[in-house]
């Protein structure tokens, strides 16, 4: 899979006093199947003046998104932000995720002209003074543009996945003996067969309703054992093949604990 890794600031505010409490350093790090991965937004209603428009982000769907160890991408209190800013140094491009329950937020430059990010709470005051202008990015960050994650301001590492894509029915997927992130979308009550294959796969169960589809991992192929690890809290599992891999099962609780027939992880 391919890692996407941004440099930012987390900063604390102080909502009573209207102030900034503190600041401090921040990650971003998604994981997408590939370097060809794209981004996407629509605007959404509700943006504050003088604040950067709310988003909603969309395009080639990441495995993960944490910022500074927190999952961002299955918390429906975050807030996503993406817009232009103007201070002496230029025009810059920011992502912003705003947490309204901590009142934390955390921004990274996305791209634009070079910017230094405040360090201390002085420097940002200093920093938010002098913006001059702010409000919807245009040209290759648009709404609407497909943006690839190669051209954000972050660092891109790992390699590609082989995609092995089901649909909304019941299907048999096959992995490959490479590293292969496969989707299995919807399916009946009859459900999907996901066969295990070796290489470090990632099986996506995200598109099951939760209603009537369910999922089979069937591990019988494989030589050795497995151990199965699912975290409910999370959403996600790993399934350690020893020597043939590890696999990461994303929206696991949600295949196993709303299906008349639970999945199975079959190690022969």
């Amino acid at each position: 899979m391919t890692t996407l890794t941004l440099t930012g600031i987390l900063v604390v505010f102080d909502d009573i006093n209207d102030t900034t409490s503190s600041v401090g350093p921040a990650t971003f790090t998604a994981q997408f199947p590939n370097a060809g991965s794209v981004l996407n937004y629509t605007l959404l209603p509700g943006t504050e003046p003088g604040d950067l428009p709310l988003v909603d982000i969309g395009g080639t769907e990441p495995l993960s998104a944490f910022v500074n160890g927190v999952n961002v991408l299955d918390n429906d209190d975050i807030e996503t932000s993406l817009g232009f800013i103007q201070t002496p140094a230029g025009t810059h491009i920011l992502l912003a995720f705003f947490d309204p329950v901590l009142g934390v937020d955390a921004f990274f430059q996305i791209g634009g002209d070079p910017l230094t990010l405040p360090t201390t709470v002085a420097q940002f005051n200093d920093f938010n003074d002098s913006i001059t202008n702010i409000g919807v990015a245009s040209g290759a960050f648009a709404p609407g543009v497909d943006i690839p994650i190669t051209i954000l301001d972050g660092e891109i590492s790992g390699g590609d996945l082989n995609l092995v894509q089901g649909t909304d029915g019941d299907d048999f997927l096959t992995g490959t003996a490479g590293d292969d992130l496969i989707v299995t979308g919807n399916a009946t009550p009859n459900g999907d067969t996901v066969v295990g294959s070796a290489g470090d796969d990632t099986i996506d169960m995200s598109g099951i309703d939760g209603v009537n589809g369910f999922v089979t991992i069937d591990y019988g192929a494989l030589s050795g054992g497995i151990d199965v690890t699912i975290d409910g809290a999370a959403n996600t599992g790993t399934v350690d093949k020893g020597a043939a891999g590890t696999d990461t099962l994303l929206a696991a609780p949600q295949a196993t604990t709303h299906s008349t027939s639970p999945p199975k992880a079959n190690s022969g």
